[in-house]
């Protein structure tokens, strides 16, 4: 069995949702901690606001927890920030058509 690269490693794990599913998770974990860092809101502090444990707060900075768009969004305004949810066309692969059938320019 031939050894695989590290980009074919890497290419295969983008295919899984897994993948997508940790990438957002961190994004929003080093999210809500830069806006408590921002407004001076400890773990404690939070888990005050909260009406939690600190220890679910250092639960949810890992990323242990099953997020949902609620609790999201229960941590962020806690903290004094908001959450932004965007959603965007998948990112094609040259030669593919997608923005000039969407009328769209490719960015440079």
């Amino acid at each position: 069995m031939k050894k695989k690269s590290f980009k074919e490693l890497f290419e295969q794990a983008t295919r899984q949702n897994t993948y997508w599913v940790a990438s957002l998770i961190l994004d929003f974990t080093e999210g809500l901690h830069k806006i408590m860092e921002a407004n001076g809101v400890s773990r404690s502090e939070l888990a005050r606001r909260l009406g939690v444990s600190p220890a679910y707060i250092t639960k949810v900075l890992r990323g242990n927890v099953n997020f949902t768009l609620d609790s999201m969004v229960r941590l962020v305004r806690a903290a004094g920030g908001e959450v932004s949810l965007q959603v965007a066309p998948k990112v094609q692969k040259k030669g593919d058509d997608f923005y000039r059938k969407q009328g769209m320019k490719k960015a440079a």
